[in-house]
């Protein structure tokens, strides 16, 4: 029996690509081996992240998103502020390594527009201008921190 408990924690623990729909987010993981063109700026080798690991950034985000966001441009004045309104974006999930070998996930968020759901698991969406209802950041897992926070400009 601890062999088949065993088996079965492994299978669980492996990454899943796919929609991800959980408390306060939803969205698509994208599996390593899945091209993400137009490629973001993702130094070092990819990887694929599990739900457990999306749920780690997803709280990491939640708790730095506000601090990160005082004084960044391009929100108010008809764009939403982003860390108040975290709920109406889908987003997308790319992993991978960086220099020092810790995993990171970038964390595309676009705001949800029935229009582009069927879009959002076939490759990384980039919308030029928008404001804040388009952004991404990206979460080291191992530091817990949030960096570069990018907000789409305006028209």
């Amino acid at each position: 029996m601890p062999l088949v408990a065993a088996l079965l924690v492994g299978h669980l623990a492996r990454a899943q690509a796919g929609w991800v729909t959980a408390r306060g987010y939803e969205g698509v993981i994208f599996a390593q081996e899945h091209s993400v063109s137009p490629a973001p700026d993702l130094p070092g080798a990819r990887f694929t992240p599990t739900r457990a690991e999306v749920a780690a950034a997803e709280a990491i985000l939640a708790r730095q998103l506000a601090a990160a966001n005082a004084g960044a441009p391009e929100q108010g004045g008809g764009c939403p502020l982003i860390h108040r309104r975290t709920r109406a974006y889908w987003r997308q999930y790319v992993g991978f390594v960086n220099g020092q070998g810790q995993k990171v996930i970038w964390v595309n968020l676009l705001w949800k527009d029935p229009a582009r759901r069927s879009a959002l698991a076939q490759h990384v969406v980039q919308v030029l201008d928008g404001c804040s209802y388009y952004w991404n950041v990206k979460v080291n897992l191992l530091t817990g921190r949030l960096y570069e926070l990018r907000i789409n400009g305006r028209a």
